[in-house]
């Protein structure tokens, strides 16, 4: 249980797996009760990328399978208001891991929705340089997208169980950094540079 001013915020339920933590938070200020699940991943370093695929398309589908079964909830409760499943991402800049985990769930988001859809990593990861600069911070995450997303092409029936199974296989190779994904991460570069800082 800790303090912040007059609100209290206490973990009443931990579940721990492989790769990722699940906390379940109340915050509660004058009687005023705020549920909170914290979806903390263990073991991706700052600037890098975690161990294998596997691991990051399992937390994925988590924190979706989560947020889904809440929305759904909400639903159930007031079917004529708006779903009020909000999702936080972060890490410690805000930007490398943000940008990969985000870019991750909107690709495998359109991908569960529409299994022939075009994936383009280039644009989801410019979209999302629009909205803040640097997002997807490293080559090495820029990378990592697109053997998360092979990894999703190939096993396109796994579910969380099934994916499990493998979080202790070697990771796939990485792809050569010689390819195609050196030009568009140099395209990327081009396309948005960080943005010049404006007074108001």
């Amino acid at each position: 249980e800790v303090m912040f001013d007059d609100i209290v915020v206490k973990c009443v339920k931990e579940e721990i797996f492989a790769n990722y933590i699940i906390r379940k938070l109340v915050a509660d200020k004058s009687g005023v009760r705020l549920e909170v699940k914290q979806f903390h991943f263990i073991g991706w370093p700052d600037f890098g990328v975690p161990k294998s695929p596997e691991d990051m398309v399992e937390f994925v589908k988590a924190v979706q399978y989560v947020s889904k079964q809440h929305g759904s909830r909400e639903a159930r409760i007031k079917p004529r208001s708006t779903p009020i499943t909000k999702i936080v991402v972060h890490c410690s800049a805000g930007v490398g891991r943000t940008g990969t985990f985000i870019a991750l769930d909107a690709l495998m988001w359109l991908i569960s929705r529409k299994w022939n859809c075009k994936i383009n990593v280039l644009d989801i990861v410019y979209k999302l340089r629009q909205q803040r600069c640097k997002m997807v911070q490293t080559e090495e995450q820029y990378k990592y997208i697109y053997e998360c997303m092979k990894y999703v092409l190939e096993n396109p029936n796994s579910s969380i169980m099934k994916v499990r199974m493998y979080l202790y296989k070697r990771s796939q190779e990485a792809m050569s950094s010689e390819g195609s994904d050196s030009r568009e991460m140099l395209q990327l570069k081009e396309l948005s540079p960080s943005p010049v800082p404006t007074t108001s």
